[in-house]
């Protein structure tokens, strides 16, 4: 692929290099055959008279696509309803792996099309490779995800914008969270896929900048070290750390956390937000409860859009849900600021000053990073005696430290594996 000539290694890549390439299959929700995300969406209808134009790239038969477009649609439907027409029409095309194919369909796109802003449901990884088409055609991008990686948009350009879940801030949050609350000393431990994403880190940087040090890094799955997550987790137990921050996906969350506490190990797990989401909950079990995460939308609360959700599509809402329907919000109200102001405004200036109120609460874009923020909340997962749920321990604004475009995230160690989307 052509990612992984240029250096970077995607999920399946990995496991193809380490003979695993069936895991990835059983890792993922898998479409029936000739199934693809926009076919598996629900599309919106509905006519546009501003001519504006709006090119989504999404990654050809993902669950993940399926989702983000269901809750991008639903918010379609319902503006529709309530305003008789859409700020602006959408033009769909599917992108696989690889920058090669986003840049080629991006073009499309543009030169096709003729789109006045483009999303892409990608990972910062992609968005980079596709600087020079946005610039030359001088129009404007948002890259749409949960957040798992840092978005830098000194490294892209001023065009580029960011609408996620602000995975990576919140666990930045909850590195400072821990530090103040349960101890000084971590011990972190994560399989070599899941370092691919930014948790890790982010909790890592958190911690230490609320006094802590993290004694201990520990990888299962590289191979050239070999750990198991049983491994991993016979390690931290043995640790006299104050706190076990795990950073796991799927059945091996499962795994760990199984072993960890059967182990007899008393010491408090915090958990990146990834590994307390339904889909893996369903691997986990029993076993996740009294995990502390933290995530900037509380799953299950937000009633009205989840009722709206299942009623439309006959499923439960997920966070790629949410992610489509902000994202959504966040165009129809750039837009409209565009079409409507009687001193009309670019895209940039307006998508720029976003403020909209969204399942989560109140989402702004920040000014000086070009990336959404909403407020974060520190969540223990607890047995209600029938399931395993979330409850709300604090929510707080995020740190002003990683809301200034000096900060830096720079992880070390990183596998550069992802899987949600292109890379």
């Amino acid at each position: 692929m052509e990612n992984e000539k240029k250096g970077f290694l995607s999920r399946r890549g990995i496991l193809k290099s380490l003979g695993l390439a069936g895991a990835a299959v059983m890792a993922a929700p898998v479409f029936k055959i000739g199934e693809t995300a926009i076919h598996a969406a629900t599309t919106t209808t509905g006519s546009s008279t501003t001519g504006v134009k709006v090119g989504l790239l999404v990654p050809a038969s993902s669950v993940y696509s399926s989702s983000f477009l269901n809750g991008y649609n639903l918010y379609l439907d319902q503006y529709f309803t309530a305003n008789g027409s859409l700020p602006f029409v959408t033009v769909i095309e599917e992108i696989t792996n690889g920058p090669s194919s986003a840049l080629s369909k991006l073009n499309r796109l543009i030169n096709n099309s003729g789109i006045t802003v483009a999303v892409g449901l990608m990972n910062s990884r992609i968005s980079k490779y596709l600087v020079g088409a946005v610039e030359n055609a001088k129009i404007d991008f948002v890259e749409a995800n949960l957040g798992e990686n840092f978005f830098d948009k000194n490294t892209l350009s001023s065009r580029f914008f960011q609408s996620s879940l602000n995975l990576w801030q919140a666990h930045y949050m909850l590195g400072e969270y821990a530090a103040a609350n349960v101890g000084n000393k971590a011990v972190c431990v994560t399989s070599f896929l899941d370092s691919g994403y930014d948790a890790l880190y982010a909790f890592e940087a958190g911690f230490i900048a609320g006094g802590g040090t993290v004694q201990n890094r520990i990888v299962s799955g590289n191979p050239v070290t070999n750990l198991s997550p049983v491994d991993a987790a016979m390690l931290c137990t043995g640790s006299d750390a104050n706190v076990v921050f795990a950073n796991y996906s799927g059945s091996d969350a499962a795994t760990f956390l199984s072993t960890f506490k059967n182990n007899g190990s008393t010491l408090p797990v915090y958990s990146s937000g990834m590994m307390i989401q339904q889909r893996v909950l369903n691997f986990v079990g029993a076993d996740a409860a009294g995990i502390v995460s933290a995530h900037s939308w509380d799953f299950g609360s937000a009633t009205t859009f989840d009722t709206a959700y299942q009623t439309k599509y006959n499923q439960l809402a997920d966070d790629f849900s949410v992610l489509g329907y902000d994202t959504a919000i966040a165009l129809c109200s750039a837009v409209s600021q565009m079409t409507r102001s009687l001193n009309p405004i670019t895209f940039n200036d307006a998508m720029t000053g976003v403020e909209i109120n969204t399942p989560r609460g109140v989402v702004k874009m920040n000014p000086n990073t070009h990336a959404f923020e909403a407020p974060v909340m520190v969540m223990n997962m607890i047995n209600n005696g029938t399931n395993i749920v979330s409850r709300n321990i604090t929510t707080e604004a995020i740190d002003a430290t990683v809301t200034t475009d000096a900060f830096k995230l720079t992880p070390d160690g990183s596998s550069g594996a992802t899987q949600s989307y292109p890379n």
